[in-house]
């Protein structure tokens, strides 16, 4: 989302191995993201970002400068909550994109509309050791439960490198 764009911005691309660089989906409902962000920015920003919108993205001239740098903007319908309709974005990628699966990568409010929307076909936790503050929950939107309740998801791997942990689950039914 928007949120992770503007406070961390990440490259969304492939550095580290061999590989082809994945299609960039932001979800930005009032388009409130930096010019200058990387996925904005980069070599490969006009080839493979696409930017979801609201139908009036209040920020006019952001859409206009973003086509005219040759990015990607779809404007969508708003749900109920006034943010984009996740689920006509989705369709849209399918359908013009060919796009059937996403590696979600964002923050809780974007984790929280796709879980809300049984969005999540497999949930990928990493642990560490490491406590740095008191944090943010993934879903902070939802009501406390486990992901084990009304057999949602089932745990389907879980791996240790040196002292983190990788724990898989895949979504039932």
């Amino acid at each position: 989302g928007s949120g992770t764009i503007r406070q961390d911005n990440p490259q969304l691309n492939v550095r580290l191995v061999e590989g082809e660089n994945p299609l960039r989906i932001v979800f930005a409902s009032h388009l409130n993201l930096p010019l200058k962000s990387y996925i904005l920015t980069d070599e490969i920003a006009k080839s493979k970002t696409i930017i979801f919108c609201t139908n009036n993205a209040q920020n006019i001239k952001l859409v206009n400068q973003l086509r005219e740098n040759e990015i990607n903007v779809i404007p969508v319908s708003k749900d109920k909550d006034g943010k984009i309709d996740i689920s006509l974005a989705l369709d849209i990628l399918y359908k013009e994109y060919q796009v059937g699966h996403i590696l979600l990568e964002g923050g809780s409010k974007m984790f929280s509309t796709f879980f809300k929307q049984k969005l999540i076909d497999k949930i990928i936790i990493y642990h560490s050791p490491k406590i740095l503050g008191v944090g943010l929950s993934p879903f902070p939107n939802q009501t406390q439960r486990l992901l084990l309740d009304e057999a949602l998801f089932k745990l389907s791997e879980y791996t240790q490198s040196g002292e983190d942990l990788k724990s898989v689950w895949v979504k039932q039914g």
